[in-house]
């Protein structure tokens, strides 16, 4: 009878022990951090930049020929009803490349051949054509309707439902099938990649389209600061200016109380031959001292770098707290390497108090502009430049007093909550189910050997 009980009990722990393990295994198919791209109206689509904190920053389609991506379709139904499908283009130009969403629920990963082309296309793919080569961005369209995707046109068929959207932990570049199939989001296999581990790598689209990005961590959208934008001027589109070589700066209005300039944005920026994303370009900013030359020196009080500027999309340059109110500033920017880049010229009628130079002298032709403040508060008294008074002499060094001796070390009284909160942290490497699986393996072991000592007496 003590014999059966033993067993008894010996079963129950293992039972219990495998029920955890399976539990914390199906947990891990959640995914607490994504980014999540909606739609704002038909035809939703942006321009991802390749992370910096990825093996590569650039690709040749030549070799980088497979993806995979995690995801999760919210909404899986055009406007008629018919399954939404996905997008990915190397550069705004047919034919894309076409993705099967699975719009079951839950999450999914897909690997995706980037050689092929849709069923409806008579086009062949150009996924690995010298247009690709050393490429740093590529084109997005994260929900597709039933239409004619081959041509692009409107009016064929569904169109996509505003606020329809999708999730996303990362979209992964291959050389091998074998390595795209095997990602999980942890080995350091991939080319290159956007992904939530370089959150603004997902979030931060160009030539966005009736598309937004957001951030959520645990289920909850992350709230970001609130802009206040603001239009200077608008593009005229029919004449586009390069300005590699040359300074174009930009003066700008006073910044009001409590408020600092968070961004400013060239609206429209051509880089004309270059379609690969390497134009690089600079801002720098200086407080302006009543005129150009006396402003233009000395040291500037925020320095930004755009890298991969990509093909006609805005260049926005984003600050900290550095541009603050009581101040008005010189933008000045320029190229920082043989990339072109440009801006088609705006409207010439600038609003009081902005001004526009090109090389040092006011210039008749203008970028299209647009700035946007946040709202800080009192900041405090600013940063002087140069100490504000003499320094004193150094005072003399004296001696150190004779250390005491050193109190012996206590130990640390004892975690009680440790164990029950190991591997619930949401940055765990998706360790957790495994930890748990451990523990109940631990549990059989035990288990077992009680068995057998029970055994033993009798």
């Amino acid at each position: 009878m003590k014999k059966l009980l033993s067993l008894v009990l010996i079963v129950s722990i293992i039972m219990s022990s495998l029920a955890l393990s399976v539990f914390f295994t199906a947990a891990e198919e959640e995914e607490a951090h994504f980014v999540r791209f909606t739609a704002t109206g038909n035809d939703p689509c942006g321009t991802l930049k390749f992370s910096t904190k990825g093996n590569n920053t650039h690709i040749d389609p030549d070799t980088v020929t497979w993806a995979s991506i995690r995801y999760r379709v919210n909404n899986p139904k055009d406007s008629t009803g018919v399954d939404y499908k996905g997008q990915i283009y190397g550069k705004i130009a047919e034919p894309h490349v076409p993705i099967i969403w699975d719009v079951s629920e839950g999450w999914h990963t897909i690997v995706v051949d980037l050689t092929t082309v849709s069923e409806t296309s008579s086009l062949e793919s150009i996924w690995n054509s010298e247009d690709y080569t050393n490429t740093s961005i590529f084109r997005f369209d994260p929900l597709e309707p039933d239409r004619d995707a081959e041509l692009n046109q409107q009016g064929q068929g569904g169109e996509v439902n505003e606020g329809d959207s999708l999730d996303v932990v990362w979209i992964a570049f291959f050389e091998k099938e074998e390595d795209a199939k095997a990602y999980t989001g942890k080995e350091d296999t991939p080319y290159c990649l956007v992904s939530v581990d370089d959150v603004d790598s997902l979030l931060d689209i160009s030539g966005e389209s009736n598309l937004k990005t957001d951030e959520y961590v645990n289920g909850v959208k992350v709230v970001t600061e609130e802009l206040e934008e603001f239009v200077v001027n608008k593009s005229l589109g029919s004449n586009a200016i390069q300005i590699n070589n040359n300074e174009l700066a930009i003066k700008t209005i006073e910044i009001p109380e409590n408020y600092v300039m968070r961004e400013f944005t060239l609206t429209s920026c051509p880089t004309w031959s270059n379609t690969n994303g390497d134009s690089d370009v600079m801002a720098e900013v200086y407080i302006w001292k009543g005129d150009y030359d006396s402003t233009y020196v000395g040291k500037p009080v925020a320095t930004v770098e755009v890298l991969d500027h990509i093909d006609n999309s805005p260049c926005k340059f984003k600050f900290n707290n550095e541009l603050r109110y009581g101040h008005e500033y010189l933008i000045v920017i320029t190229t920082i390497n043989d990339g072109a880049f440009g801006y088609w010229e705006g409207e010439s009628d600038l609003p009081e108090g902005w001004v526009v130079y090109m090389d040092g002298e006011e210039s008749e032709s203008v970028p299209p502009m647009s700035y946007a403040l946040a709202e800080v508060g009192d900041l405090g008294p600013e940063p002087t430049e140069e100490p504000t008074e003499e320094p004193t002499d150094t005072p003399e060094i004296t001696e150190a007093p004779e250390a005491t001796a050193t109190a012996e070390v206590t130990a640390a009284p004892a975690d009680e909550t440790a164990e029950a909160t190991a591997g619930t942290s949401d940055d765990d490497g998706g360790k957790s189910g495994c930890g748990s699986f451990i523990g109940g393996s631990s549990l059989i072991i035990v288990a077992l050997a009680a068995f057998v000592a029970i055994k033993r007496k009798h």
